[in-house]
């Protein structure tokens, strides 16, 4: 026997891991993902959390139990067979134990197989073939070691361990009483020209609603590129000629409406940090890895992409054109401890996608979308007046607060339960009733009833609607709508047609002024670059040089023309044209709402009478989690 070799296998336990972490550590550094750090070992430092040491050791009984069993015939065959078959065993073995260790950590079993695979073809094959077959059982025993000190290594330490040396934004946390509660607030666009002034107005809006409610909670606030030097707020104001001397020439070249757009960086009153996908990956696992947080809630306000065919792809979209897609945020939820409650509001386009996160879930999970997985919603308004902001945030945080976002009364009593306290679903229920925009709503426990409607339901929507909370609400939408009383099925579906035809008579309208108004623009075009061709070239240096020294005279020569006067005529009916398209679409919208609450109505009635106690247990543990959140 050589007692070097022999000695050598005694070493490597205490060798592998290091091993391990040069591979895991040059890996990251080449690729620069350090999600791979964040998946391995993360089920099992989580059970070392919840359970401690005693309860986490115990649970490996299980495995030490099935490695030893593996291990005994293994070593057998390897003693009887020579160096080959101990070759073939030890990579069997290797193999066996990876999947052993990927199923009971939770990690993934491709990134445990690269690096234990890796390592252990050095220090498992490497002893056995210099040593030979007897070997062969001292040199597989790393494996044991290797999962414990993947259990007990804070391997997110190396993505959370001083983000200043690796040029990131240190995250501020707010001092906090009660750590048991996390807010999450994430707003503004992907890119600067696409992070319109009402994004930033909401998330200031909020963001004051929730330091006034929840002063205790952990809060943290990202926003575009934080507190960095880029204008990232997009901002929209009327511009008439007289105001602006470049105004005119904008109108004869089709830029009237861009004319009123300005650039600067945000003014929010609270610190920020970049809305990037890595910091809110980073953020919302530190509240799981937290024993002491019960509950966190997600904010979004900004842009949501649509992922075609399979809305799963549907995704936030984040600073720098980052996307976090529905898949990707179901898979951070569900590594979060089961006794956890995660609660998300999303007002973005296309929201609707990210109810399934929380299917499955024991009523943990659930959330608030403002459109379904197919539709825009309102909310990304460049302008800066408020009074003209219909989008969901502006009417579910005024039900949270108790008053609308300019302090008048609410429409109605929010607190359906009259316990004082406004909570998520009842401020939803409100939102619902109440709002006049184009969003059609939704919360985790609507799109369940809908997901799960049996086929023979489909066609009883002629034997009337029973009475609950969505046949009220119903009601409210047709009264405002004037479409209350025992006709008010028929009269919706007149209305809606009404509506139909005026949106087509308004749509061959504009279609016909845009083309008046291209038709204006082009003689006037003709006429004013006859004197000053340097129009024809913009970005140039003598359009510049024209513009500067000659924007008087250019103007009074354009406005002399008589076909100008009729081009403000009709560029200011078109703008006209597209508010009443809007409300239009917002009123049709509300025919639609009316239709779906009473569908809603029908389905919560009919899960009491034909859903199996599984499916009713489901719904009423969304609802109660629903009902569960709250800014207090």
């Amino acid at each position: 026997m050589n007692s070097r070799w022999f000695k050598l296998g005694h070493l490597a336990p205490f060798l592998y891991f290091p091993l391990l972490l040069v591979l895991i550590t040059l890996f990251d550094t080449l690729f620069g993902d350090r999600q791979f750090l964040r998946d391995i070992g993360f089920m099992s430092r989580r059970l070392l959390l919840e359970r401690g040491i005693a309860d986490y050791l115990a649970s490996l009984l299980p495995f030490v139990a099935l490695y030893v069993l593996l291990v005994i015939p293994f070593y057998w065959a390897a003693a009887r067979a020579g160096k080959q078959t101990a070759l073939a065993a030890a990579v069997i073995l290797i193999l066996l134990s990876t999947v052993a260790i990927s199923l009971v950590t939770g990690s993934s079993l491709a990134i445990t197989l690269a690096f234990t695979f890796a390592a252990g073809m050095i220090f498992l094959l490497l002893p056995a073939v210099l040593n030979g077959a007897q070997r062969l059982l001292f040199t597989s025993l790393p494996v044991v070691p290797v999962f414990l000190t993947l259990a007990l290594n804070p391997s997110a330490e190396a993505d959370t361990a001083d983000p200043a040396a690796n040029g990131e934004t240190v995250i501020p946390v707010r001092e906090q009483a009660t750590p048991s509660s996390a807010i999450i607030m994430v707003g503004g666009g992907n890119l600067p020209d696409n992070s319109q002034a009402q994004i930033e107005l909401n998330v200031q809006w909020v963001n004051d609603i929730v330091q006034r409610r929840a002063p205790e909670s952990e809060f943290h606030l990202l926003y575009t590129d934080g507190d960095g030097p880029v204008p990232d707020v997009q901002e929209w104001a009327p511009v008439s000629d007289a105001e602006d001397p470049y105004q005119v020439i904008a109108r004869v070249y089709g830029s009237d409406y861009l004319n009123g757009y300005r650039y600067r960086d945000n003014r929010l009153s609270a610190p920020t940090i970049a809305s990037g996908k890595s910091s809110l990956t980073r953020i919302l696992e530190q509240q799981w890895l937290d024993p002491e947080q019960t509950s966190t809630t997600l904010i979004y306000n900004g842009h949501g992409s649509f992922g075609g065919r399979d809305t799963r792809n549907n995704a936030l979209m984040l600073w720098n054109d980052e996307r976090l897609s529905v898949n990707e945020l179901d898979a951070i939820a569900d590594r979060r401890p089961e006794e956890q409650e995660f609660r998300f509001i999303l007002t973005q386009c296309f929201s609707g996608a990210f109810a399934s996160i929380a299917w499955n879930q024991g009523g943990k999970v659930c959330g608030f979308m403002a459109e379904s997985p197919y539709r825009e919603s309102e909310g990304c308004s460049a302008s800066i007046d408020t009074n003209d902001y219909r989008d969901y945030t502006t009417y579910f945080y005024a039900a949270i607060d108790g008053a609308t976002r300019h302090g008048e009364p609410l429409a109605t009593d929010p607190d359906l339960d009259g316990d004082g306290e406004i909570n998520f679903r009842e401020a939803h229920l409100y939102t619902l009733g109440n709002a006049v925009s184009t969003d059609l709503s939704r919360s985790t426990s609507e799109v369940y009833l809908e997901e799960w409607e049996p086929w023979f339901l489909r066609w009883t929507s002629f034997l009337g609607v029973p009475e609950n909370e969505y046949s009220i609400l119903a009601d409210q939408v047709a009264a405002n709508l004037d479409l209350a009383g025992e006709d008010a099925t028929a009269a919706a579906l007149a209305e809606e047609d009404r509506l139909t035809r005026e949106n087509r008579a308004l749509l061959g309208e504009r279609t016909q002024l845009d083309a008046d108004i291209q038709s204006l623009q082009v003689e006037l075009q003709t006429v004013i670059e006859l004197y000053w061709p340097q129009l024809k070239y913009p970005r140039t240096a003598s359009y510049h040089t024209l513009l500067n020294d000659s924007i008087p005279e250019l103007n009074g020569f354009i406005t002399s023309q008589p076909a100008y006067g009729k081009l403000v005529t009709l560029q200011e009916e078109a703008a006209q044209l597209g508010t009443a398209l809007l409300e239009n679409e917002r009123l049709s919208t509300q025919v639609k709402k009316m239709f779906r609450l009473r569908k809603l109505a029908r389905l919560q009635t009919a899960l009491e009478r034909f859903g199996s106690p599984e499916e009713q247990e489901e719904y009423g543990n969304l609802q109660g989690c629903e009902a569960g959140g709250t800014l207090q």
